[in-house]
């Protein structure tokens, strides 16, 4: 498993989004904490969860810790798919759901 600081450089989303997307390539597990440690709103806002749900969807992926605000998450890779599609909504989108 590999381990990650989410407050490691701007803190931002962009590294959860990629140490999940590589995981799942990969089929290496990752453990990310301090998710978006340095935002006005630490932890994982509506579109992070969405990004990482279809992610782990697509790889049929276990998450733990998974939740709104969460700063924690586990990451376990099953299997990888050959070939899937994905609908992407716009951030601002989820906020009205």
């Amino acid at each position: 498993m590999t381990d990650v600081d989410g407050s490691t450089g701007e803190g931002g989303g962009q590294l959860l989004r990629t140490a999940v997307a590589l995981a799942a390539i990969t089929g290496r597990a990752v453990h990310l904490t301090n998710i978006r440690a340095r935002r006005a709103r630490p932890g994982l806002a509506a579109q992070h969860l969405a990004a990482v749900k279809a992610v782990a969807e697509l790889c049929e992926a276990r998450v733990d810790g998974l939740e709104l605000a969460s700063q924690e998450i586990r990451f376990d890779v099953d299997e990888q798919p050959a070939r899937a599609t994905v609908r992407v909504v716009a951030a601002r989108s989820l906020a009205r759901s």
